[in-house]
C-alpha cells in the first residue's frame, strides 16, 4: 500500500495552493480590521438609546 501511495504521488501533480502565504495574510488581516469595525460600530449602536444618560445624584 505504501509503495502504491508513493507512485501515485510521484506521478500525479499536486493541486496548488489558490495564494501563497503572503496574501492569505494579507487578505485575513484586512477582513479582521473590516470585522473589527463593523463590530465596534454595531456595539456602540446597541448601546446607544438615542438619550442622553441620565445623571444621579
Amino acid at each position: 500500500m505504501a509503495e502504491i501511495r508513493r507512485l501515485l504521488d510521484t506521478l500525479l501533480p499536486r493541486p496548488r495552493a489558490i495564494h501563497d502565504p503572503v496574501t492569505h495574510a494579507l487578505n485575513w488581516s484586512a477582513w479582521r480590521r473590516r470585522h473589527q469595525a463593523i463590530a465596534r460600530h454595531c456595539h456602540y449602536r446597541k448601546h446607544s438609546s438615542g438619550h442622553e444618560p441620565l445623571l444621579e445624584y
